[in-house]
């Protein structure tokens, strides 16, 4: 019982370890981050951000290093999967842009603004699909690709 009250406590050390660090490297990190980008002549809200990604970054590497160190997770097959996902994201970006240029974005009318909607929605949802389909279908119940008559 003491022992695992111990782990108990040890997991939550980390979990609070890790997110007071990320808080902590935003709030050092903010303001010389908006100077820096104030002084590079961009938005100085770029360095806010900036530095709310960076807290973000360290706090998640923190907990996925224990995870990797205490429960043995191995993140290869994640990682694996990256390059699909980032190719499919810039894929849609891409596809979005050009209905961007031909449907018309600046109209008045509801109804055209739902179907542009619609169509974008459909369209790049159905290439993100497409493009992961094969990733999408590791975390599917296998009952309903039974159902759906996919082979696993």
């Amino acid at each position: 019982v003491i022992n695992s009250l111990m782990q108990s406590i040890n997991k939550r050390k980390v979990i609070y370890i890790s997110v007071v660090t990320g808080l902590l490297l935003n709030l050092i990190l903010d303001i010389p981050f908006m100077h820096l980008f104030s002084y590079l002549n961009l938005p100085a809200y770029y360095g806010a951000i900036t530095a709310t990604l960076v807290g973000f970054l360290v706090s998640n590497s923190i907990s996925l290093i224990y995870l990797n160190k205490e429960m043995h997770i191995n993140y290869k097959e994640t990682i694996q999967t990256i390059p699909r996902f980032v190719l499919s994201t810039v894929l849609l970006i891409g596809i979005l842009s050009l209905f961007k240029l031909v449907l018309p974005i600046n109209s008045t009318s509801r109804f055209v603004q739902l179907f542009n909607i619609l169509v974008s929605g459909i369209v790049g949802g159905g290439i993100y699909l497409l493009i992961n389909f094969q990733s999408i279908k590791t975390i599917l119940p296998q009952k309903l690709l039974k159902k759906l008559k996919i082979e696993s």
